[in-house]
């Protein structure tokens, strides 16, 4: 019994152990990383090491835990040479070329004399690394660059060996701290390790003779990031773009008044407005998906139908939090719906885009304050999550979130020193104060326990007005949905002629004969047609939804029925808090004939900043406030932001927003509030 040789092991004190590979990572808690270590350590058979224990249930629990390690791949042995292998640099000049790479290595050697015969440029100099970013290469980088001469950087070693772009100095083009940037995004654990640790973090290696091939490839084509991914037998060219997190080339996220201009959408199908077409919407975002240098770290479609596709995104996380980490708690993912391929593809691209730029990065303008010293106008967190007393009282009784309870926040005194974000208000032209941690992911403060982030409202598109008009639909979705479902209403329908004959075909071939579906309308106040599409499974009867919300019905219901079908598809193959089956066939799921629809809003224009103003001006009615926060980063091809509408009820149960009793009262759907203890107790963590 080992320890497989291809991870490092690095005890944390107070989180447990960390395991890392050059592309896989895990954690166990500490009892779990002692006892089978000893075990290691002692040369202990499984058996030997269950037998430790004369309690039987013990022993069948320390069997679990190996077999677990053992589906992971932590225990056992490795086909590959897998080392540690220290980059002890040496100055070499092979023909006209200039090299630093390790002495008396064999392997680099003979890297060194292919590239010498392909390099076209004496000046070219080259780095022959395990890892970009250590201290050694950071040392050499910086010669090279106060010397003004070009240079590129061969990692030869691991399952995704490469050669980085041709980095030298000029204008508009990534450099070596743009690049550096860029490969943190996919290596959130090394980067949590280092700010543990304090030091380079080694990991076990092998050579990887795919390099001589990269190199063919990278002198007689394009001198950019080439790598071998993975153990597939292909060769990869991939952009390496500026970094806002660069200080040559980025800036820091300063408040930003948001001033609306006219632009007009040319393409208004399927996911809403847009204001450039979807085709060049991912030509734009293309460069900036991959899982080495990019921003988001992939694409690919799970879906098993040949015509209603969906497509997966996935992005790294740098890790904040203050427990031991696990496999989740460095990567993300994020599904697109849509009735096309394209729809699709950009949905999923556009949700991980909204949600990665909306994560702390450290370069926000961010006010350490109470409240009496803030200079404007300020939101509490108690205001913008607005939980009932009962449910902080339960707060109090957890040490903190869960997987199935993630909203937890202890109370907040105006006194106590929080971090605050300035926001721009739609409503009333001005910046208001919100706290830091609920306006960003993942922040590294202790007062994040006042405030929880989440993202309901982040939005992205081509332009600043097309994401905020996004987020505003998503907004009033939720509250539409939440009042709807926790109270139980009685709702019309709407028929499902609202559809095109080609979503209707699509849907109904994907679902099969398998599900029954229909459409429900559930908008409220806000007049935005909100509607729900219900289906149930003709065998199992198992109930999923889908939600939509536009100006457009059919556009809302169109949007409601693939996310419907993107549920249907994946609700068993992810792990959250909301069970679908545990949704209890009740009469507020069916459509009501004898209800009357509520009157929407209509826009028959064409220009995104009056279609705004329309939903601004909607809400102000309802004594709703519109802001936004643009944290849209540069160099990044789509606009980001966080529209946040304080008031308007979410579809996490927060059971102090008065919304959630009196708007079923005030739209005369119920002839009485109902009380906490009544609400759905089907909590909708979706």
């Amino acid at each position: 019994m080992n320890w497989n040789p291809k991870f490092s092991i690095y005890k944390i004190e107070n989180f447990g152990a960390i395991f890392v590979s050059s592309d896989e990572y895990f954690s166990i808690d500490s009892d779990a990383f002692i006892n089978v270590n000893e075990a290691i350590l002692k040369k202990h058979t499984p058996a030997e090491f269950a037998m430790l224990d004369n309690d039987f249930d013990s022993q069948i629990q320390k069997i679990r835990t190996l077999e677990e390690l053992e589906e992971k791949g932590l225990l056992g042995e490795n086909h590959l040479d897998y080392q540690l292998i220290t980059d002890d640099f040496i100055n070499k000049k092979i023909g006209t070329s200039e090299f630093y790479l390790k002495k008396d290595c064999s392997f680099q050697n003979e890297i060194a004399n292919k590239v010498s015969v392909l390099n076209p440029d004496p000046n070219w100099r080259f780095i022959i690394a395990t890892d970009v970013q250590s201290s050694d290469v950071k040392r050499i980088v910086r010669h090279l660059e106060e010397k003004g001469q070009g240079f590129s950087i061969i990692v030869p070693y691991g399952s995704k060996c490469f050669i980085s772009p041709y980095f030298k100095n000029e204008r508009g083009s990534a450099c070596y701290e743009c690049f550096t940037h860029s490969l943190n995004n996919s290596t959130p654990v090394i980067n949590w390790l280092r700010t543990k640790i304090g030091t380079d973090i080694k990991i076990p290696t092998y050579e990887n003779s795919a390099i001589f091939k990269i190199i063919d490839s990278y002198f007689s084509e394009s001198r950019n990031l080439y790598l071998n991914r993975y153990s597939e037998p292909t060769i990869e060219l991939l952009d390496v773009n500026l970094n806002f997190l660069c200080s040559k080339h980025g800036e820091k996220l300063s408040p930003r008044k948001v001033i609306l201009s006219d632009i007009y959408f040319v393409d208004n199908t399927d996911g809403g407005y847009r204001s450039i077409s979807r085709n060049e919407t991912l030509d734009r975002v293309m460069p900036f998906v991959n899982p080495i240098t990019g921003f988001i770290s992939e694409l690919e479609e799970i879906s098993q139908n040949e015509d209603l596709k969906i497509y997966r995104s996935a992005y790294y996380l740098n890790y904040n939090g203050k427990q031991l980490p696990n496999e989740d708690s460095f990567v993300e993912l994020s599904l697109g719906k849509g009735s096309g391929q394209l729809q699709s593809k950009c949905s999923a691209i556009g949700e991980a885009f909204e949600r990665k730029a909306g994560q702390f990065y450290n370069n926000e303008k961010i006010y350490l304050s109470s409240t009496s010293e803030l200079d404007l106008r300020y939101y509490l967190p108690a205001d913008l999550c607005e939980f009932s007393d009962i449910q902080m009282e339960e707060f109090a009784l957890a040490d903190g979130p869960s997987k199935t309870a993630p909203q937890w926040v202890k109370p907040y005194d105006k006194n106590d020193k929080i971090n605050w974000t300035k926001v721009w208000s739609l409503t009333k032209s001005e910046f208001v104060y919100m706290p830091t941690t609920f306006c960003f992911g993942n922040t590294p403060f202790e007062n994040d326990k006042y405030s929880m982030y989440c993202h309901n409202g982040n939005a992205c598109g081509s332009s600043i007005e097309e994401a905020i008009l996004q987020g505003l639909f998503e907004v009033v979705e939720r509250d539409a949905v939440s009042i709807w479902w926790y109270n139980q209403v009685a709702v019309p329908g709407i028929s499902q002629s609202i559809l095109s004959p080609e979503t209707r075909h699509l849907v109904d071939n994907a679902l099969g004969e398998e599900w029954n579906y229909w459409l429900l309308d559930v908008t409220n106040d806000t007049t935005i047609c909100t509607v729900v599409a219900v289906a149930q499974n003709k065998y199992t009867h198992e109930i999923s939804l889908g939600f939509g919300a536009h100006f457009d019905t059919a556009i809302a219901a169109t949007r409601a029925i693939t996310e419907l079908y993107q549920l249907v598809t994946i609700k068993d193959k992810v792990t959250g808090p909301f069970d679908f089956n545990k949704i209890r066939y009740l009469p507020y799921l069916q459509p009501h004939a004898n209800r009357r629809a509520n009157k929407k809003l209509s826009y028959s224009g064409n220009n995104i900043k009056e279609a705004i103003n329309l939903v601004v001006e909607c809400l102000a009615k309802i004594g709703v406030e519109t802001c936004v926060l643009d944290y849209s980063r540069k160099h990044l091809p789509l606009k980001t932001v966080k529209v946040i509408t304080p008031g308007l009820c979410h579809f996490w149960p927060r059971y102090r927003t008065k919304r959630l009793y009196q708007t079923p009262l005030n739209m005369g759907w119920l002839e009485y509030a109902h009380k906490e203890g009544e609400l759905n107790p089907l909590e909708l963590y979706l």
